[in-house]
């Protein structure tokens, strides 16, 4: 992995938390989810089977919950060497914790440390991980709709997004 125009298409930017914490990553009515917010759509999936359903199926998941992710891997924030491309993703939220922020992460299956789960874990915050962006909440793009613990939109109708589509930016 490297910064070669190749791997953009495939697997995105990574940013450090400095970029994250300027709010700017984001289109107007998204933003960089917080860790409670992480943590809403990990329990909402299932804890232990979160990160199965947030992989894509090109990598080792099934995609249920529209989430995709990719295994982006990081940039070492101190000698800026390319890690993990192919076994990890990773992805910044945007809560600080002291010195460092909060980032999720997915594993490869082939890892045993728990490669089911959504982990948290706290990072420096000069390392390079990907981002996702959330859907404002009051901001599912129709104004029929509201949201619904910050996961998903629905009318009496059920006729807005499901919790897949608030979680990415086309």
């Amino acid at each position: 992995r490297s910064n070669d125009a190749s791997n953009l298409a495939v697997t995105g930017r990574l940013y450090n938390w400095y970029a994250v914490n300027t709010g700017d990553l984001c289109p107007t009515g998204w933003h960089v989810p917080t860790d409670n917010e992480f943590t809403d759509l990990s329990s909402y999936l299932g804890n232990s089977v979160a990160a199965g359903m947030m992989k894509s199926s090109c990598w080792d998941g099934t995609n249920e919950s529209g989430f995709s992710a990719l295994a982006g891997g990081d940039r070492n924030g101190i000698n800026g060497e390319w890690n993990d491309d192919g076994i990890f993703a990773f992805f910044w939220s945007s809560t600080p914790y002291g010195s460092d922020a909060v980032r999720r992460g997915l594993y490869d299956d082939t890892w045993p440390e728990g490669s089911a789960e959504f982990y948290q874990n706290y990072v420096p915050r000069d390392y390079g991980y990907s981002v996702r962006c959330l859907r404002d909440p009051g901001d599912s793009g129709d104004p029929d709709c509201t949201c619904v613990n910050g996961l998903g939109w629905e009318t009496s109708e059920d006729e807005c997004e499901d919790v897949g589509g608030t979680w990415t930016c086309d």
